[in-house]
């Protein structure tokens, strides 16, 4: 089977070794469950030229990396991958410029405040948090200290919360969705296997609408029918010329 593969653009990609030795760690993609694997990859600016390149991943994930490295062109094609169904996924905190330099405005659009250290264990007593109760394995883990930045960035959902701090939302691009967290994914190893693994768990179980049906596709857990996905619509889609769609069906039915 296939299973869920992550594009990691970050000028510090080693700290954020935890993403791929927690990977599956959702009930919903566990791969201990249904044999699902997933690998993780470094990219770069020119991965960003063509659809097709970041069509091999399902997360983008990008964290403490200067945007305003993106060419206008890299930010369509970027835009155009979430729009139809990619999930995208940003860490922030202090250094939230270098993620936002070619990101606010362009996907992003809201209020950006004040950045501020807090104590947090990730919203542990929350009642919304069922994924911190599932990654920390029912025991209480002990607060740490972080660097976030105040955003309102009008999300659809909000997937971590800790008293008034939204650690991380999840606001609808299109068919696809784009997770933001007010604090970088940048974290000491000591912190990989609980609050590692609570990004991760977090990531996984709020994925796009579009990302989700396209990982059922890839590991058969259902068929394209079930998936809501019709090969003969997408054969009409190409061509809206009549005379062709009729061509298209005709061949479908031969086969």
């Amino acid at each position: 089977t296939t299973g869920i593969y992550v594009g990691v653009l970050s000028d510090t990609p080693a700290k954020l070794g935890y993403m791929a030795d927690c990977l599956g760690s959702s009930e919903k993609y566990g791969m201990s469950d249904n044999g699902v694997t997933g690998k993780v990859f470094e990219m770069n600016a020119s991965d960003f030229e063509q659809e097709d390149i970041l069509d091999t991943v399902d997360i983008v994930v990008i964290d403490n990396y200067n945007t305003g490295k993106f060419s206008n062109a890299n930010i369509k094609v970027l835009k155009r991958w979430v729009d139809k169904g990619g999930t995208l996924v940003v860490g922030t905190g202090s250094n939230y410029q270098k993620e936002f330099e070619k990101l606010h405005s362009t996907l992003l659009r809201g209020y950006i405040g004040r950045t501020k250290r807090i104590v947090t264990d990730f919203g542990w007593n929350e009642d919304n948090n069922s994924a911190m109760k599932f990654s920390f394995e029912s025991s209480v883990p002990s607060q740490i200290e972080m660097d976030i930045v105040e955003l309102n960035l009008k999300e659809d959902d909000v997937l971590i919360k800790d008293n008034d701090n939204k650690l991380m939302v999840s606001k609808k691009y299109g068919e696809g969705s784009i997770i933001v967290a007010e604090f970088s994914f940048n974290l000491k190893k000591s912190l990989w296997n609980s609050y590692g693994k609570a990004v991760m768990t977090t990531i996984e179980e709020n994925l796009s609408e579009g990302t989700k049906k396209k990982m059922l596709l890839q590991n058969e857990i259902v068929s394209p029918e079930e998936a809501g996905y019709s090969f003969l619509d997408e054969a009409l889609k190409i061509n809206e010329n009549p005379a062709f769609a009729k061509i298209v069906i005709f061949l479908l039915l031969i086969f």
